[in-house]
């Protein structure tokens, strides 16, 4: 089984390649940010953890308020590392269990979309890795409309995370999603590493 790593920073609409991935092709896709999305609401030793290094204010109602805390880790790089090493290991395990789900019921190949595939250690752990990326002044218009936060909170989100190059240096492709025809790119990319037979061509 293959498995498919996509990859890029927030905003660069990672999420659009993955829904093309799944709805065109069919391969099984798993959305990293969701997982981790669902530990915030129900896994308690991650909450607890959470709150004993970020204080009370994360935890609401049981859950781990996401605004409150992508306040505090996307305006202090070290916060963000913090966040990152304590949550990676749960995703990590998380992903190799649906590796071994997915095997189980023969699928030929699988993708992850994984943002921080740098940060939690695990380019070695896939087949393929593919980038996405974007214009900065795109990017922050899409945060701005997808999570509702200010001109200012989407740049400092932004500036404390990876560059689009260092993304490059550990993908074996990169799309643009600023108007590149992202369909016929997938296309080319899943041809040449034979996830698909090649199109005729006269």
């Amino acid at each position: 089984m293959k498995k498919v790593a996509i990859c890029g920073p927030s905003g660069v609409g990672k999420g659009y390649i993955s829904n093309i991935i799944s709805s065109t092709y069919g391969f099984p896709v798993l959305d990293t940010d969701q997982t981790v999305h669902d530990m915030y609401e129900n896994d308690g030793e991650l909450i607890k953890k959470l709150a004993l290094l970020f204080g009370d204010d994360v935890v609401k109602e049981g859950k781990i308020h996401r605004p409150t805390l992508r306040n505090i880790v996307f305006k202090d790089r070290r916060s963000l590392e913090l966040l990152n090493l304590t949550v990676h290991k749960e995703v990590r395990r998380y992903i190799f269990d649906w590796f071994k789900k997915m095997a189980s019921m023969g699928h030929t190949a699988v993708f992850v979309d994984i943002p921080q595939i740098i940060e939690s250690g695990m380019t070695k752990d896939f087949d393929l890795i593919i980038g996405v990326e974007s214009e900065r002044s795109t990017r922050i218009k899409r945060i701005i409309k997808r999570d509702g936060v200010s001109l200012d909170d989407a740049e400092k989100r932004i500036n404390n995370q990876l560059s689009a190059e260092e993304y490059k240096k550990v993908c074996h492709y990169t799309i643009n999603n600023d108007g590149e025809d992202v369909f016929n790119a997938l296309r080319k990319i899943f041809e040449e590493v034979n996830l698909i037979e090649k199109t005729e061509t006269e």
